[in-house]
């Protein structure tokens, strides 16, 4: 019988932290504990978790700290797991008050979370080392610049972000300098003709340790929103770009890695870093890698080969409905690989998802005390 390992989420509201859940839930010897900043959420329902703790947001990030370092101890926690972008930096920043509680934390430094997490820092950054990527410029509301030396279209994103919000097509000056009026800092982007394409890692000091690089092809109506099915594959080009910025950055943790093929110049050009879990995780498990399990092996310090993974394809619930609608034109194939078998056998967070929506609408007024997920990320 394998020795129980305890692992702590303290991402409950964010809903990235069930599709972890989803993957950790493979082992029986694994026992999961959340926490969570708003109360009612899907996870809570899991018939996966050991334990569910709300804490309210009206408290400093020292005193998260203080009471995540409590549960620690109580739950006799093994694994320290942050999902999301907040817990993830601001449990680095805390990093040595850990350090006699639990395994290794596999966590960037707070020096290189801020450059991945911030799109113009990592521009700089990709630039110094001569890393394909998009040309970019920052526009300042006060010093304006000049936009006339720039070659349409372009893209406007913000620094930080996820799932493709806020980011804008413009395909001249006249829009742009119009849409600028109604904004502060931001970034205009050479916008790529081509396809994208991404590669997720999990590593330590700068050293891929488990990888799997995944191309859509089932898509939402937003072109800059997640695919909703994706097919695995890999290329060594792509490998290679991703492994000298992991190094550059000496990178531990998980992260995904957004790039795009340039039809004009024939290259891979570096896009973002999204310096978190994902929401393909359980894609990557079903053919085969499951980051979420590896990050607890490498916390406990066991050793293993870059597992190698299955070239087929994944989708969403969502997905899979599109395919089936669109089947009829003969436009998708159908996936290897979906969700809807665990969704199966762990109900509840759908039910009380599907339920909420539906109160919500029916019963605006009545069902206001209900928080929803603070982020929905795909």
């Amino acid at each position: 019988m394998e020795k129980e390992i305890n692992i702590l989420i303290p991402d409950g509201e964010i809903e990235l932290s069930l599709r972890v859940l989803n993957c950790l839930s493979k082992f029986k010897h694994i026992k999961v504990h959340v926490l969570s900043r708003v109360k009612w959420v899907e996870i809570k329902f899991s018939k996966n978790i050991s334990s569910f703790n709300y804490f309210s947001e009206d408290i400093s990030d020292k005193e998260w700290i203080e009471i995540i370092k409590s549960e620690i101890i109580k739950r006799k926690i093994d694994v320290l797991m942050p999902i999301y972008t907040k817990n993830i930096r601001l449990i680095s920043k805390y990093q040595k008050e850990f350090n006699s509680l639990v395994s290794n934390l596999i966590l960037p430094s707070t020096e290189s979370f801020d450059v991945a997490n911030n799109k113009w820092k990592l521009y700089k950054l990709l630039k110094e080392y001569d890393i394909n990527s998009p040309d970019t410029i920052y526009y300042d509301p006060v010093k304006k610049g000049n936009t006339k030396k720039l070659e349409f279209p372009v893209l406007i994103k913000p620094f930080e972000g996820f799932a493709g919000r806020y980011i804008l097509k413009i395909n001249d000056e006249k829009q742009l300098l119009t849409t600028l009026k109604n904004r502060g800092h931001t970034l205009i982007q050479k916008y790529i003709e081509g396809y994208d394409i991404d590669m997720s890692v999990l590593c330590r000091n700068g050293k891929i340790l488990a990888f799997t690089i995944q191309k859509g092809y089932v898509f939402r109506k937003s072109p800059f929103s997640p695919s909703l099915g994706i097919e695995f594959l890999y290329d060594e080009k792509i490998y290679k770009i991703v492994e000298k910025l992991i190094t550059k950055l000496n990178w531990s943790g998980v992260a995904h890695i957004d790039l795009k093929y340039d039809k004009v110049t024939k290259d891979f050009k570096v896009i973002e870093i999204n310096p978190r879990f994902w929401g393909s995780i359980i894609g990557s498990n079903k053919v085969g890698v499951n980051f979420a399990y590896l990050y607890c092996l490498t916390s406990l310090g066991v050793d293993y080969d870059i597992p190698e993974y299955h070239f087929e394809n994944y989708a969403t619930n969502r997905g899979l409905i599109k395919i089936l609608k669109s089947k009829i034109r003969g436009k998708y194939s159908l996936p290897k690989n979906t969700s809807i078998v665990d969704d199966f056998f762990d109900p509840l967070p759908k039910v009380y998802k599907y339920t909420i929506k539906i109160l919500k609408k029916i019963l605006p007024q009545k069902t206001k005390f209900i928080e929803k997920f603070k982020y929905e990320i795909y």
